[in-house]
């Protein structure tokens, strides 16, 4: 009996860990809202962005999302839910702790500032993603934390402006430019910073992702190795997959992979100073580009 028993229990432990996964759950689903902060539904649209978007204060209690159709909610703090700021472009403050799976910005001039923002990754993705559309920009001047990095996506800029960033794992800049003016706005993670700089064609055009170090107000210094794949985004000369504007460092490793196309890095407006090693990989032409200086002090390979 004891034993009919012991497989009773072990058969009903079994069940419910099957109903777990047979039912679907909030937890599974992932789900887009959309910033309102008037919090009203009427006039609401997703693709033109009316209503959308503005000033407000991004909390755990006020309804001020829009579910892209009927209902306006609260935020619920779920890495399956991803956060779109469109229409009018407004100052986002964080009163909460807040997270989210991932951001999209489709408005210029965007801004989150404010406690503290968490990133995690969806249900089925390995990254969070901060996508900002074409012709737009963002700021978070929010502390960002979380251990899984993100992707950047989207043609616009993403400008992280918190010197105090915990964040931890990759950062993959696959479309789109990246700034910064401090390295520990990159988080304090030591993984490489990974930049695909153009196209899976091999074409250049506004498909690539870009690093840009914009070290005008006293440098940036850069611990982590550097990663750069393709020419950036665009097909102007100014472009490249890591550009570096003023005095900036490279005590990292700075990896160069053309591919199809050329791998170009570009300096602008003072020295670049690379004192990790430079690695130059196979396929078409490495360029060094711009009107700054380098001076490598590292080993070059390949």
């Amino acid at each position: 009996m004891k034993t009919l028993r012991q497989h009773h229990k072990l058969l009903g432990w079994f069940m419910i860990c099957l109903m777990a996964v047979w039912l679907p759950g909030n937890n599974l689903r992932a789900a887009t809202f959309y910033w309102d902060s008037d919090g009203f539904i009427t006039g609401n649209d997703a693709t033109t962005g009316d209503g959308l978007g503005g000033d407000g204060v991004w909390d755990l209690s006020s309804a001020f999302w829009w579910d892209g159709d009927a209902s306006m909610g609260a935020w619920n703090n779920s890495f399956n839910d991803v956060a779109i700021f469109a229409g009018t472009a407004g100052i986002v403050t964080l009163a909460d702790l807040v997270s989210a799976g991932g951001l999209t910005f489709n408005s210029r001039g965007s801004t989150i500032t404010g406690s503290t923002l968490t990133l995690g990754a969806p249900a089925g993705s390995n990254s969070p993603v901060i996508n900002v559309g074409l012709m737009n920009s963002a700021t978070i001047s929010s502390l960002l934390a979380g251990t899984q990095g993100f992707t950047k996506t989207g043609n616009g800029a993403l400008v992280l402006a918190n010197a105090a960033n915990t964040f931890t794992g990759d950062i993959s800049i696959k479309q789109g430019s990246l700034v910064i003016s401090n390295a520990w706005q990159l988080g304090s993670g030591n993984t490489a910073i990974s930049v695909t700089g153009i196209a899976n064609t091999g074409n250049p055009g506004f498909s690539g992702g870009q690093l840009v170090l914009n070290g005008i107000d006293g440098g940036v210094i850069m611990t982590r190795d550097i990663s750069v794949s393709g020419r950036g985004p665009g097909a102007v000369n100014s472009s490249g997959g890591l550009v570096s504007v003023g005095n900036n460092v490279l005590n990292g490793n700075l990896v160069i992979a053309s591919g199809a196309s050329e791998g170009r890095v570009t300096a602008t407006h003072g020295i670049t100073t690379v004192n990790g090693g430079v690695q130059l990989g196979a396929g078409a032409a490495q360029l060094f580009y711009g009107n700054g200086n380098w001076i490598i002090n590292g080993r070059v390979t390949g």
